[in-house]
């Protein structure tokens, strides 16, 4: 049988051998899952960017205004966290498929199993680069061009947009931290703003209390001082 890189197996086939093209694994189809990625991804950002030019288009709406603005910036909002999240999720399952059927293609010469592929990403710190390194690993591995088998997949070049395109969604989660912190300060400052001239104007009433009645006592206590 004449091997074709780029045949995908037309039908299932149990782990340990046995399968044509000498896949090491289960292979499975993508089907559906690689259209509602995009999708779902491609639906988050188009909601994302038409949230954003109504608030530049429309700026500080008036009184009257004001409800209805809020209603639709609502219902935008829910929408791209609605689509973020299922385009997220089907993310992660795309990913999981991918990493299954690079294993079934390479076998053990895989470093990171197809449950890490994705659990990395819930990981502190690990998240900012093992996911980077599952997803050039599956690209690699998944390379037609490299027959099953050959172990030069490794050394396979990954295209120039991988890293631009890993370095913008970390630059994407700083701005959206620092977004966050600003909110936060800002929100404190106009908290503290309506609160501290009272609280202040306690502190300093009680002050002067508190020394008027020091003085007194001092001069009742010292009788002498009076003379």
């Amino acid at each position: 049988m004449t091997y074709d890189p780029y045949a995908p197996p037309q039908q299932h086939y149990p782990h340990g051998g046995g399968a044509p093209y000498g896949l090491r694994g289960t292979y499975d189809r993508f089907g559906w899952k690689t259209t509602a990625t995009a999708v779902f991804i491609a639906l988050s950002v188009g909601l994302s960017i038409i949230t954003v030019g109504m608030t530049m288009a429309m700026g500080k709406p008036t009184a009257e205004a004001g409800l209805l603005y809020l209603g639709i910036m609502g219902l935008f909002g829910i929408g791209t966290q609605l689509a973020s999240l299922a385009g997220g999720v089907l993310f992660l399952v795309w990913m999981h498929q991918a990493s299954k059927n690079a294993h079934a293609l390479r076998g053990q010469g895989l470093m990171t199993s197809p449950g890490w592929a994705v659990g990395w990403w819930f990981i502190p710190i690990a998240s900012m680069w093992k996911p980077y390194q599952a997803l050039t690993e599956i690209w690699r591995a998944s390379d037609p061009e490299v027959a099953v088998g050959e172990e030069s997949w490794r050394n396979r070049a990954v295209p120039g947009t991988f890293p631009m395109w890993w370095a913008l969604y970390l630059l994407s989660g700083v701005v959206s931290l620092v977004g966050v912190g600003i909110s936060a300060v800002a929100g404190l400052k106009q908290a503290s703003g309506r609160r501290v001239p009272r609280s202040s104007s306690r502190i300093r009433r009680a002050t002067r209390w508190s020394r008027s009645r020091c003085a007194s006592l001092r001069w009742r206590r010292w009788p002498s001082s009076r003379s």
